[in-house]
């Protein structure tokens, strides 16, 4: 499943997790985004999503991995 997120840093391709605009985690992840703070730390501590998160800046897209 792709979700892409319109932001201010350009359209960012979201990958592994299923949600849709009115849903928090898409709210969560676009401001996470935009402030520019995409640690894999941070980003389990605000999504609740605790297996491996890759972020590819340069592509602008984000992989919420399985265990």
């Amino acid at each position: 499943m792709i979700r892409e997120i319109e932001t201010t840093k350009g359209t960012w391709k979201i990958y592994g997790v299923y949600f849709t605009p009115s849903d928090s985690f898409h709210d969560i992840v676009k401001k996470a985004i935009e402030s520019g703070n995409l640690r894999q730390s941070y980003l389990q501590q605000i999504t609740g999503h605790r297996a491996p998160i890759q972020v590819d800046r340069a592509s602008k897209e984000i992989h919420f991995l399985q265990f």
